[in-house]
């Protein structure tokens, strides 16, 4: 599952079983929760909302921006 390639300028959430979730170009908060997969989340701008990530049995990789 991937969200990206345009700028996603709202809230995501999404959820996965059995595969990894790809998020690029996040500027908002961002909720995604897997089973056995992988979260890649690529923010453009850091988010000044909560975000929450979640996987059983996979890697979390967030990538925010420097202040």
């Amino acid at each position: 599952m991937a969200c990206g390639g345009a700028k996603c300028v709202g809230s995501v959430k999404t959820n996965n079983v059995n595969g990894s979730i790809r998020i690029t170009g996040v500027e908002r908060e961002t909720v995604a929760h897997t089973i056995n997969g992988d979260l890649d989340i690529t923010y453009t701008k850091n988010p000044v909302q909560a975000c929450r990530f979640y996987t059983l049995n996979g890697d979390i990789n967030a990538w925010f921006q420097k202040d």
